[in-house]
């Protein structure tokens, strides 16, 4: 899987811009966390894309605690939905070596 990323923005007369940001990571792609000053950020990158998302510093509301926990949580669905597909790859794999390998037996 070769990983990719883009931007769109859309604009149209009398609304405010769309802004859009794709990453469709491969193994290439990196998720790194840090804290500078007391502030927290979160940097999502694959290739020339990049996203971050981060705490400005000031007090902290509930709404975004909420939405960092709704991060997090959408996170580790999308991590099982992930690793559900790929152990279903794994045992597709298996299974066409084994067929492979009883051709060859016969």
């Amino acid at each position: 899987m070769n990983g990719y990323g883009y931007v769109t923005i859309c604009t149209r007369p009398g609304e405010k811009p769309d802004v859009q940001v794709a990453i469709y990571p491969d193994e290439r792609a990196r998720v790194r966390y840090g804290e500078s000053g007391g502030r927290g950020w979160l940097r999502i990158s694959q290739g020339d894309a990049q996203v971050s998302i981060g705490l400005d510093g000031s007090e902290l509301e509930p709404g975004t605690v909420g939405a960092v926990r709704e991060l997090a949580q959408a996170s580790a669905a999308m991590l099982a939905h992930c690793e559900r597909l790929y152990a279903a790859r794994s045992v597709g794999d298996e299974q066409s070596k084994d067929k492979v390998g009883q051709g060859e037996a016969a």
